[in-house]
């Protein structure tokens, strides 16, 4: 038995050690919102079904935030304190001294929330199959997102709530890095929430984080191609941000695979539509193997600062939102 509980932790640790990575990166998000735009922003703390003690803790939180006096603030107002999803809201208050304020409060979404009742509650009470679906921490990430962007909104109005979802996907997608759309056998998990609901605008936020995504892997391939291979590579530039409807290659062309010839020195081409060809093989081809992503990633890759990413990632959406 022993045995077992070893193997079962052994197995369970590393998807426990990437929820929590996600979770936390989502909450480094919020921060950098909150120094973005000036607003403070307290995650509250769940207390199961004791209303009093959320309250209480809540009063305690907004205190240490703030600097201001909540003792004697009525926060029953805030409401709904089990809801898996969580929420976000904006609390506007005076100072003794007459000084109005602004203060956003975050219920967090539950840690291991369904995934399945964040899609049906995000689209309205639709169904999805579990191919539709995104993981547990996926899902969190996504919420713990989008609740913080909520915090921005000046309005109520269907524009600022696409901003907050198109936000919150495209982060995600910047955060993970996920590779699947490279070969276009499968989709990624920030895509998936494009299927709830703002269908046009969230797709459109992944197209762009998927853009800067392939741009930044074909640089990679071509940088690897030329240390590890000794290839004469380069890689083939497109502004073409329909992703999701990108073309993709079967086969490398013969003297562009960076495989030697009699004729000379080995050349490779890298496009959008052979990249994952060049990370996860041609069957048959003796060309390089880069595997994907072709150098390790990290969470807003290629932007000057992870806080530039979220600013990035933020007003891209804000634009995103106000057209589509």
């Amino acid at each position: 038995m022993n045995r077992f509980l070893v193997a079962l932790f052994a197995f369970l640790l590393p998807g426990l050690a990437f929820a929590q990575d996600l979770t936390g990166m989502a909450q480094r998000a919020v921060e950098s919102l909150e120094k973005m735009s000036g607003l403070p922003i307290v995650f509250l703390e769940r207390t199961g079904d004791d209303p009093g003690q959320f309250w209480y803790r809540a009063m305690q939180k907004l205190c240490t935030k703030t600097g201001d006096n909540w003792c004697d603030d009525d926060l029953t107002s805030l409401r709904d304190t089990t809801n898996p999803i969580g929420w976000s809201r904006v609390l506007t208050y005076r100072t003794p001294q007459g000084v109005e304020k602004k203060v956003c409060v975050i219920l967090p979404p539950n840690t291991g929330v369904s995934a399945g009742y964040v899609a049906t509650g995000l689209s309205g009470g639709n169904i999805y199959s579990w191919q539709e679906l995104p993981t547990s921490a996926e899902a969190e990430t996504f919420l713990t997102l989008m609740h913080g962007a909520n915090c921005l909104n000046t309005s109520e109005d269907q524009q600022q709530a696409k901003r907050a979802d198109a936000f919150a996907a495209m982060a995600l997608a910047l955060i993970q890095g996920d590779g699947a759309f490279v070969s276009a056998r499968d989709v990624t998990p920030a895509r998936k929430f494009a299927l709830y609901r703002f269908g046009e605008s969230t797709r459109w936020a992944v197209n762009v984080a998927e853009r800067i995504l392939l741009d930044q892997w074909k640089g990679e391939a071509v940088a690897a191609l030329s240390a590890r291979n000794r290839c004469d590579a380069r890689a083939v530039a497109s502004q073409n941000l329909a992703i999701d409807s990108l073309q993709r290659d079967m086969t490398l062309p013969q003297g562009e695979d960076c495989v030697s010839t009699m004729g000379g020195a080995a050349k490779g081409t890298v496009t959008d539509g052979n990249l994952w060809l060049w990370t996860n093989g041609q069957p048959g081809s003796n060309a390089p193997v880069l595997g994907m992503p072709p150098e390790p990633y990290s969470a807003f890759k290629g932007f000057q600062s992870f806080d530039a990413g979220i600013n990035y990632a933020f007003k891209t959406a804000e634009t995103i939102a106000s057209q589509r």
